[in-house]
């Protein structure tokens, strides 16, 4: 039987760092919830132990006869003291209370910096629309503008849409839209893309590797071959943001809107794997 070799050893420790790097403020959450549990239980250990060595230290302090009816009031420690006393017996639960905090810690700033990430990823695209569309009009007019946006709509499709083209219905809705990736019509709303787009980026803002058949999957379509080797991870700065755009086409001598959905996806065959 053939071993693994180094190769086949750097891919597994190399998908090893990214599922973990995926998953980190879930694993401090995990540690910070064992924390919790372990300095309960240590402090709980230590107590006893505390007591009788603070209680020894005031003995040893004031060289009193244990066996005599002396009735001079108890001593009092000095916070130094008391800490030499109690130190070699609290230590595992100071250990585990700053290792329980420093997980917490940890996995706060790892979402703070994925929200930052996320946001600015959405206002670099919403900043680099705006800039484009000013520049359009500007260039070519309002009128021509408005003939650049419908022609790159109608070179978004492929597929033309006639009386025999299949239109998947989903049950969410009566406009038809377009998906430019997979070339597919389909029946949905409005609403239903927009809730799909915002699911999608809570998942992405979660940490999760979000592929293309998820978003198939919220639309309430079926998944295609290749939608799960492309997809949005936040590492990378990836949001989903869809685009839709509005064209019409004359079926039957019906004139019917078509709504073209348009948006980025990544290809990373490591993270999505299993689509062949």
């Amino acid at each position: 039987m053939k071993g693994i070799g180094l190769k086949e050893l750097k891919n597994l420790g190399s998908v090893g760092i990214r599922m973990m790097n995926k998953n980190l403020p879930s694993i401090l959450s995990g540690f910070a919830i064992f924390g919790v549990v372990a300095t309960a239980y240590t402090a709980f250990k230590a107590a006893p132990d505390v007591k009788s060595a603070l209680n020894g230290k005031k003995w040893e302090k004031h060289d009193f006869d244990k066996d005599t009816d002396d009735e001079t009031p108890e001593p009092e420690l000095t916070p130094w003291e008391t800490f030499t006393a109690a130190a070699p017996y609290i230590w595992k639960p100071v250990a585990c209370g700053v290792f329980t905090v420093g997980c917490i810690v940890g996995a706060q700033v790892l979402n703070i910096q994925r929200l930052t990430i996320l946001a600015g990823a959405y206002k670099l695209s919403e900043t680099k629309l705006k800039e484009y569309e000013a520049k359009a009009k500007e260039i070519l007019g309002e009128k021509k503008a408005g003939d650049l946006h419908d022609a790159v709509a109608k070179e978004m499709r492929d597929i033309p849409l006639t009386e025999n083209t299949i239109i998947t219905e989903t049950g969410k809705g009566d406009v038809i839209f377009f998906d430019k990736f997979s070339g597919r019509y389909f029946k949905s709303s409005v609403e239903t893309v927009l809730q799909a787009e915002s699911t999608l980026n809570k998942m992405v803002v979660a940490g999760d590797n979000i592929c293309l058949n998820d978003l198939y999957y919220e639309l309430g379509l079926p998944n295609v071959k290749m939608g799960n080797m492309f997809g949005w991870q936040l590492y990378n700065g990836n949001s989903v943001d869809i685009h839709m755009t509005y064209d019409t086409q004359e079926i039957n001598g019906e004139q019917k809107v078509i709504c073209v959905l348009d948006y980025q996806v990544e290809l990373d065959d490591r993270n999505f794997t299993g689509a062949f």
